[in-house]
This record gives C-alpha cells, sequence and structure tokens, in this order.
C-alpha cells in the first residue's frame, strides 16, 4: 500500500512540474522559474514581500500617457506567470495598457511553486484562502504606493476563482470592480475541485461583470452555468454579463487552454474594449 501510495505521488508531482512554471534547485527544493528572457520599455517585472518569508512576482505593464487605473489581472490554469519554456503568460495586459491602464499580471507565491491546480484540488485550494487575498492586498499597497488609481481585478478561467475570492474578502475602498472571465463551473475530475460560488459572492460590494464565450467548449465553464451567476452577487450595486461569440478557429486540442474560445481568441482585443466601456457605464451585453 505504501509503495503504491509513493508511486502516485511521484506520478502527480512529476505533472506539476511538467504543467508549468515550478523547477528544482540543487538541493532538490521546489521553486519559480526564473524569467530570464527581455521585457518591453513599458514592463517591469517586480518581486513583492507579501506574507513572512513569501514573495509574489508582479508582471507590470504602463501605458504611453498618464494611467486611468490598475488592473490586477490573476491567469488561469495552474496560474503561472513564467511557463516552463520561459515565456511569459499574460497576454491581454499589453491591450490594457494600450487602453490607459496599468495592467499588473500576478503570479503565484513563492510558497506554492507547484501552482494552484492540480493533485486532487489540493492545490486549486489554495484559491479560496486567506492567505490569497493577504498576498493580493501587498501587492495592491505595493502598486497603490506609486499610483494612487482605481484597482480593478480581472481572473480568467481558474483565475476567476481567485478574484472572487478576493473580491469578497478584502474589504478595501480602493478596490473598483471585478471582472470574471471564463468562469469555471464545474467540479470533480475532469474540471476544477473548487468554483466560482466557493467564494462568499454576497459579500462582495463592487461592480461586478462576468463575460463568457459561448462557444466555450471547456467542460469545467459552460456558459449554461455561467448565467447562473449573477444572481448570486446579492452585494454588488452593479452586475453585468457579456456574452462574446464565436472568434477565431481554436489552435488548441485542449478546450481549455490557450488559442481556444475560453480563452476569446480571435476576440481578445473587442472583449477587452468592451469590459472597458462597460466599466466605464455602458451597457454592453455582447461581443459579436
Amino acid at each position: 500500500m505504501v509503495a503504491r501510495i509513493s508511486i502516485r505521488y511521484g506520478v502527480l508531482l512529476i505533472c506539476a512540474l511538467l504543467a508549468g512554471g515550478a523547477e528544482r534547485d540543487a538541493i532538490g527544493a521546489e521553486r519559480l522559474i526564473e524569467f530570464t528572457g527581455s521585457l518591453a520599455a513599458n514592463e517591469e517585472l517586480a518581486t513583492i514581500n507579501t506574507r513572512a518569508g513569501v514573495t509574489n512576482r508582479v508582471l507590470i505593464t504602463k501605458p504611453t500617457g498618464a494611467p486611468k487605473g490598475i488592473f490586477l489581472l490573476y491567469p488561469g490554469g495552474e496560474g503561472f506567470l513564467v511557463k516552463r519554456n520561459g515565456k511569459l503568460r499574460g497576454v491581454r495586459r499589453r491591450l490594457f495598457a494600450r487602453r490607459g491602464y496599468i495592467a499588473a499580471v500576478v503570479d503565484v507565491p513563492s510558497d506554492q511553486p507547484r501552482g494552484l491546480k492540480g493533485e486532487f484540488g489540493k492545490l486549486e485550494r489554495f484559491r479560496i484562502k486567506a492567505e490569497h487575498t493577504q498576498d493580493a492586498r501587498a501587492v495592491i499597497d505595493a502598486l497603490h504606493a506609486r499610483w494612487q488609481l482605481p484597482v480593478y481585478l480581472l481572473g480568467i478561467s481558474m483565475g476567476a476563482i481567485s478574484v472572487a475570492h478576493i473580491a469578497a474578502t478584502l474589504d478595501d475602498p480602493r478596490l473598483s470592480g471585478v471582472i470574471l472571465l471564463s468562469s469555471p463551473s464545474e467540479r470533480g475530475r475532469h474540471a476544477s475541485w473548487v468554483s466560482v460560488p466557493d467564494a462568499r459572492l454576497d459579500k462582495i460590494t463592487v461592480p461586478v461583470l462576468l463575460v463568457h464565450n459561448s462557444d466555450d467548449e471547456c467542460p469545467g465553464s459552460t456558459f449554461e452555468t455561467a448565467l447562473t451567476y449573477p444572481p448570486m452577487f446579492t452585494a454588488s450595486p452593479r452586475v453585468g454579463f457579456i456574452e462574446v461569440n464565436g472568434g477565431k478557429t481554436p489552435l488548441s486540442d485542449n478546450p481549455c487552454r490557450g488559442k481556444t474560445y475560453h480563452t476569446y481568441y480571435g476576440k481578445r482585443g473587442q472583449m477587452v474594449e468592451a469590459v472597458i466601456q462597460w466599466l466605464n457605464g455602458k451597457d454592453i451585453r455582447s461581443v459579436k
């Protein structure tokens, strides 16, 4: 029995390491993949102390002119900022910067080197823990010390779980809105083990916008279930839902990964523009 458990754990660990941004150092301890590439002139990679002995990397992309606000972007999947191939995630960051906003892509914390998804729900449960909110508050503090601007939380797929939980527990007047893209819905072996309603949605007191592609084929993020979420935000002063239709032909065989309808492939620019217009008070309901 012990041997079987050890083998199973080893397989899970290998899968977690291969999935994204984790590696081992000289003494065998797991750590996040280092970024060794180059950044654009308007970008910087900051490391912020969030808890005792814990740091969070944040990729900051700035607009050319005076910024209008700050978007904290939480990636989907395992939540890694740096992939195993050394490339950065967060392609939407530049779309927000072009429209005048600071885009800050938040990495997983240094004490979660296996990421925030996998091992039968063990890893992703961090997304609904108090430490996740503590890290977010420290990131907001660091950014707000430089730019006294409204803060918006945006999460895609698994990142939407993080954003929902943080918004429900942050209790911070600097927070001005929440955007949930491709919200996870189902739980279980073939989906996430936690989902958006695991957060206290009735405690979110800022405007909330849900965005979902009606052609999303990810089994753990169904359009039909996302439609049931808006009534759960009972304390929010304004709740919206934007339906995105179609996009470019998916390039991935996994409908839950990048370059698919799930990630608004072919519609990212239009989607970001619709999000900003909604936050500015317009009644946007669809992106065709």
